[in-house]
């Protein structure tokens, strides 16, 4: 029934503004407001990971798991946030903000995800330039 999954979502929605309600106090809103570029590209970085390693990654298959698809139930309803990044994405920056702000070694938590995201970046990379060339070897001996 639609009825009960657009129900389970709008209690999720009134949770986050929740949690959006009771972090906000405990912000320093200066220091958000005078953020600097490489701040903001590292809690981008950092999101991106967050999102990629609950989402995707086989290191959480277990979290994920715990979550199976019930139709219409609050486990549908998690399972479809942890199975989405888009819809996991926007909690995920609201946790890398807390945790950059609130937590006394967030930057350092911040600093490594963003690093993760980077080296993984790096990887898939060095991966395409490697199949590329294989590839262009491959044909390159067909014509021979």
């Amino acid at each position: 029934m639609k009825t009960a999954e657009k129900l389970w979502n709008i209690f999720f929605s009134i949770i986050f503004l929740l949690i959006l309600y009771l972090l906000l106090p405990k912000l320093p809103i200066e220091q958000i407001i005078s953020i600097e570029v490489q701040e903001i590209i590292l809690m981008v970085l950092a999101t991106q990971r967050l999102i990629r390693l609950l989402v995707y990654d086989n290191i959480m298959t277990f979290f994920r798991d715990f979550f199976p698809k019930y139709k219409n139930s609050m486990c549908d309803c998690i399972h479809t946030l942890i199975h989405c990044p888009w819809c996991f994405g926007i909690w995920a920056s609201v946790m890398i903000l807390s945790i950059y702000y609130l937590i006394p070694f967030g930057k350092i938590v911040i600093l490594l995800l963003a690093i993760s995201t980077l080296a993984a970046s790096f990887q898939i990379l060095m991966n395409f330039v490697g199949w590329s060339a294989e590839k262009k070897k491959l044909e390159t001996k067909k014509l021979e």
